[in-house]
């Protein structure tokens, strides 16, 4: 167990993202966090967990205290027959996707599952799984959620240590907090998969079919299937892609951000951007990904380049997204660590007339005075152009933050703002 403690301030030149009238503001926040981080045998845990007091200087956005979480954990009750996973993430999502993303145009949203699996072994390729799952999606600020009720069953065959088959059933029940408004739905996915692990590389590939039951609606279903795959090609570069279509909700693009049970957390974006504007809906996606990671004792590169496309059952909402990100940083490891970073998506909606392209760029420098104590002085400047000029806007950025955690190897506290 370790704990965090920190201080953020911020000075925005716009920090509403507007195109004309622009407003500018200073925030000072405290900031406070405890992580958690256990590689198992019998326990596999991971949490880190955050609050952060937030001051706005001319109250542009609201003050007051946000929160962050993500937390997985693997309780292995009877090593190899019975085990107990617990899920959760908290996070600031946004509340409009058609809007600039700012403080003020975002609410907190928690998605939790829990439940129990069983494993029976029949010799040493065969086995068959079972499993229960309880989860919720909630809102803050009295926004409709939903519970998840389901179950799964899966035969696996491994064929040699490196490689298992597998043929799975999934069930979902999924029912609003107001069924009246919103229409609750059944999910049924079954899908066979292909798991080959090498010490170097890793490829799964699942492939199979989906539908979805409404209690009022007409519900959908189709074809889905999911290509993930990674390669170390030396030990200081891997590279890695995934290919997907598949069926989502925003609670599962939420909880897809959660970081395995005893690794570090991880930055991994969500398969669409969540908001509130969909919470009764699901969608059809098809993405497209590729990544590269070079790190040695000079620098640090991480690239991803992205696609998707997102159908969306009703909210008129339906996109094509693409982007990329790009992050270099100098001297990984030292007590000095300048680093670079650009950022941009480009949306384009199918339902109305309208093409929006966001860009970040800028600089950050981090000081490591101890191992406890770091120091992080940062420049932001943001862009987007649009077809729509009203959504036009420009926004410069500087941030200042000093943390000091107990034990720098478990992460308890980073300062945010997006």
């Amino acid at each position: 167990m370790a704990y965090g403690l920190g201080y953020l301030g911020m000075y925005s030149d716009n920090l509403e993202r507007a195109s004309q009238n622009p407003r500018r503001d200073g925030l000072n926040a405290g900031l406070a966090g405890i992580g958690y981080l256990d590689p198992g045998p019998e326990l596999v845990a991971r949490l880190n967990a955050q609050a952060q007091y937030q001051d706005y200087r001319y109250d542009v956005a609201p003050d007051g205290t946000i929160y962050y979480a993500d937390a997985a954990l693997v309780w292995n009750i009877r090593p190899q027959f019975l085990s107990w996973t617990v899920m959760d993430r908290y996070d600031q999502v946004t509340e409009d996707a058609t809007r600039p993303d700012s403080p003020t145009n975002r609410v907190g949203a928690n998605v939790f599952t829990t439940g129990p699996d069983v494993h029976f072994r029949f010799g040493p390729v065969n086995s068959w799984s079972l499993g229960a799952r309880y989860g919720n999606l909630m809102y803050a600020e009295g926004r409709t959620g939903y519970d998840r009720y389901g179950a799964y069953t899966a035969w696996g065959y491994r064929s040699s240590p490196e490689l298992l088959y597998s043929l799975n059933y999934q069930y979902a029940q999924v029912e609003y907090e107001d069924p009246v408004a919103f229409d609750n739905f059944r999910r049924h996915d079954a899908f066979a998969r292909v798991d080959l692990r090498r010490s170097r590389a890793s490829l799964a590939i699942d492939a199979g079919y989906t539908s979805i039951e409404q209690d009022r609606g007409t519900g959908d279903d189709g074809f889905t299937y999911r290509l993930t795959g990674s390669y170390r090609m030396n030990p200081e570069s891997t590279a890695g892609l995934l290919v997907a279509r598949e069926f989502l909700d925003p609670g599962q693009a939420l909880l897809a951000t959660v970081a395995e049970a005893g690794t570090a957390p991880g930055a991994a974006p969500p398969p669409a951007p969540v908001s509130t504007e969909s919470v009764a809906d699901f969608y059809y996606a098809f993405r497209a990904e590729i990544f590269y990671r070079y790190a040695s004792a000079a620098s640090s590169i991480e690239g991803r380049v992205f696609y998707r496309d997102i159908d969306y059952h009703t909210t008129p909402r339906d996109r094509d997204e693409s982007g990329l990100r790009l992050d270099v940083t100098f001297n990984p490891g030292a007590t000095f660590m300048p680093s670079l970073f650009y950022y941009r998506t480009n949306v384009r909606y199918q339902e109305f007339t309208r093409e929006d392209h966001y860009n970040e760029t800028g600089a950050r420098a981090l000081y490591r005075s101890t191992p406890n104590l770091s120091t992080m002085l940062e420049y932001r400047y943001r862009w987007q152009t649009s077809s729509d000029p009203l959504l036009d806007y420009r926004e410069n950025g500087v941030l200042l933050s000093i943390v000091y955690t107990s034990n720098p190897a478990v992460p308890t506290v980073v300062p945010r703002y997006r």
